[in-house]
């Protein structure tokens, strides 16, 4: 997966998972890209806004189709290719997302596959304007790859399994499964397990237990206690709301 600076669910783009997630949808040409995915993504994000009893706002399909032009002028300057049936598979994924049962693990994984669509080729260290213009590092064994521009760089992230090597900077654990421990991803306790401040993907630790994440529509007192991490007027929101496009209770 790819670290991503652009506004869609709290500064990412959607999408489903960095050559992952099998699914249909015919190839998209880059031209053709930004329209179909503004369209597709902000009416997905006003179906699942009103669903969380919000009210829809802003100039959601303009803003994005904008910002996917200018990145995607920028990337393929840089010498990035296209791959436009990743970039099919991407609306595919958004055309079936359901509003509920989200949470931020799998909400990660529906991004993967819109910021694959564009195959950067910059190597770590080298001058960028997007980060589509980035490579990403090669990985295996369950580790996942990202890929950002920062401050005009650059820069790679390994994202390594429970049981893996880690360190603070290139390689790092996947923060929804695992934490580095002496050099070491030590894998995160479930639901039903004791913890000390961390759980893995889907829970959260209450009372020293790992405890489940609700899930949308629950009713809620804090936002922590949700799958989508967003309680609002009580109840959990969907994690496919935007706040920029979303007037929530």
């Amino acid at each position: 997966m790819r670290t991503r600076g652009m506004s869609l669910i709290a500064a990412a783009m959607a999408a489903v998972g960095c050559g992952g997630g099998g699914g249909g949808g015919k190839p998209v040409s880059a031209d053709d890209f930004p329209s179909l995915f503004a369209a597709g993504w902000c009416g997905l994000q006003q179906r699942c806004c009103q669903a969380s009893g919000g009210t829809p706002m802003g100039a959601c399909e303009a803003d994005i189709a904008a910002g996917l032009v200018t990145s995607g002028a920028q990337a393929a300057a840089a010498g990035a290719t296209w791959d436009a049936s990743t970039a099919g598979r991407c609306l595919d994924a958004i055309a079936h997302a359901d509003c509920s049962g989200t949470d931020t693990a799998t909400l990660r994984a529906l991004i993967d596959t819109c910021d694959a669509s564009w195959r950067g080729v910059v190597p770590p260290g080298g001058a960028c304007e997007t980060y589509s213009a980035c490579a990403e590092p090669a990985v295996s064994g369950g580790a996942s790859a990202g890929a950002s521009c920062v401050n005009s760089i650059c820069v790679q992230v390994v994202r390594q399994p429970a049981g893996a090597t880690c360190n603070d900077t290139m390689l790092t654990c996947d923060p929804f499964t695992a934490k580095c421990a002496s050099g070491t991803c030590a894998a995160l306790p479930g639901p039903g397990q004791a913890c000390a401040g961390s759980c893995s993907s889907g829970s959260r630790c209450t009372a020293d237990v790992c405890v489940p994440l609700l899930a949308f529509g629950a009713t809620c007192t804090s936002s922590g206690e949700c799958q989508s991490d967003r309680c609002s007027g009580g109840q959990c929101a969907s994690a496919f709301v935007e706040t920029e496009y979303c007037a929530l209770p």
